[in-house]
Parts: structure tokens; sequence; C-alpha cells
């Protein structure tokens, strides 16, 4: 029996991470804008991180196959993935909890 290749998409076009991008970027941007603490801005950068992912995966899907370009592409957005995101939002989450336990702060009082 012949074995059969599957390929599967990381998402739906490169239209779609390029507008994700675009939309994450402008949040990013907006949020920095505020000018929050040094602490809350661990927070505030992870909309233009992602936005940086997401340009990434958009460049990923119009890059040729099998290429060096290709390939250096997929280690970014694997390297974002798998070191990134399990190491940085847990201390953005961290950095946002102690200056909120010091000063008393609550982000989401009136």
């Amino acid at each position: 029996m012949a074995s059969t290749l599957y390929t599967t998409t990381m998402c739906f076009s490169a239209t779609a991470s390029f507008v994700t991008s675009g939309a994450l970027a402008i949040t990013g941007s907006a949020t920095l804008a505020k000018k929050p603490t040094r602490q809350l801005r661990w927070l505030a950068v992870i909309p233009l991180l992602f936005a940086l992912q997401q340009t990434i995966e958009g460049l990923q899907w119009l890059a040729p196959k099998p290429s060096v370009l290709s390939t250096v592409l997929g280690y970014a957005f694997l390297l974002f993935a798998f070191l990134l995101w399990p190491s940085y939002l847990p201390l953005a989450v961290l950095s946002g909890l102690i200056y909120c336990e010091v000063w008393n702060y609550t982000p989401l009082k009136k």
C-alpha cells in the first residue's frame, strides 16, 4: 500500500496573517502610547511580539519551499512558539502581579 503524504497548514492564508499582524501592531502601539509603568510594559509589549510572529507566519506562506528562507522563517516561528511565549508570558504576568500587589493597584477598578 502506497503511503500518502499529508500536508498541514499553520493558518488560513498569508493575507490573514498580515491583517492580524497589522491589527496587533496598532493595538500594541496604542497600548505603549499610554506609557505603562516599567512593570506593566512587559504586558503591553505582548501584542507587538505577537504581531511580529504573525508577520513571520505570513512571510512563511509566501516563501518558496523548500528554500533557506522558508527554513529560517520556520525556525523563527518555532522560536516564538516554543521558547519566547513559554518563558516570556509567565514573567510578564508575574511582573504585572507584583506591580499590582506592591502599589495596591486594581486594573479593573473604576
